[in-house]
C-alpha cells in the first residue's frame, strides 16, 4: 500500500509542474487574444490571426494538394492566405508564389499545423453523444450563435480571430448552462492523464 502511495506521489510531482505551466501559458494566451498584436513573423513571411473566413479558404477542396508532386505549393498557398496583403487576385497570388518559391520551408508543415491547432486552443468541450455533421458545419453554427447572442454581422464574425471567438463561446455556454463547466484545456488534459495513470494498476 505504501509503495502505491509513493508511486502516486512521484507521479503527481512529475505532473504538477507541467499542469502549473500549462495553466500559466493558457492564462497568458487568453490575454494575448484581446491585444491587437502585429502579425507573426515567420522569417520572410507575415502571418495574420486565423479567422473563420481564412479557415474556410484553407478548407477548400484540394487546397493542400501538391501540384505535380511539388510540396512547396500548398505551403505557399497557406502563406499567401495568411499574408496581410492577401487578395483573391490570381495575378497577385502568382507573384507571391514566384517571389517566395525558393525560401527555406524546412519544418514549415509542423509550424502550420501547430498554428492552426493553437487557434482552437480555447474551444469549448464537445457535447457527448452528438451526431456528427459535416466538417464545416460548425462554421454556420458559430455564425448563428454570435449573430443570435450579440447581434454581430456576418462580416464581424467571419473576420474575428478564431481564438477570440472560442473564448467568447465558452462564456456563452457557461452563461446559458444550469451547470457550467469551466475548464483549462491543456491543464485539464494533463489532470485527466494523471488520474488515468494513477488508477492504472
Amino acid at each position: 500500500m505504501a509503495d502505491d502511495g509513493n508511486r502516486i506521489s512521484d507521479l503527481w510531482s512529475d505532473y504538477q509542474d507541467r499542469i502549473n505551466e500549462a495553466t500559466r501559458r493558457e492564462s497568458n494566451d487568453s490575454l494575448l487574444t484581446w491585444i491587437p498584436l502585429p502579425p507573426d513573423e515567420w522569417g520572410a513571411f507575415k502571418i495574420m490571426p486565423l479567422t473563420i473566413r481564412k479557415y474556410a479558404l484553407l478548407s477548400v477542396e484540394d487546397f493542400w494538394t501538391d501540384e505535380d508532386g511539388d510540396a512547396r505549393i500548398p505551403i505557399l498557398r497557406f502563406l499567401w492566405v495568411m499574408n496581410p496583403d492577401f487578395s483573391t487576385d490570381p495575378v497577385k497570388a502568382k507573384d507571391f508564389r514566384a517571389k517566395h518559391y525558393f525560401e527555406d520551408f524546412e519544418g514549415m508543415n509542423d509550424r502550420i499545423r501547430a498554428f492552426i491547432n493553437k487557434a482552437f486552443e480555447f474551444s469549448p468541450a464537445k457535447k457527448q453523444n452528438r451526431q456528427k455533421g459535416s466538417s464545416t458545419e460548425w462554421i454556420s453554427s458559430l455564425v448563428d450563435a454570435f449573430a443570435s447572442e450579440y447581434g454581430w454581422t456576418d462580416e464581424k464574425i467571419l473576420d474575428t480571430p478564431i481564438s477570440r471567438l472560442m473564448l467568447l463561446l465558452r462564456r456563452i455556454r457557461e452563461r446559458n448552462s444550469d451547470k457550467p463547466i469551466i475548464f483549462n484545456s491543456e491543464a485539464d488534459r494533463l489532470r485527466q492523464e494523471f488520474m488515468r495513470r494513477a488508477n492504472n494498476n
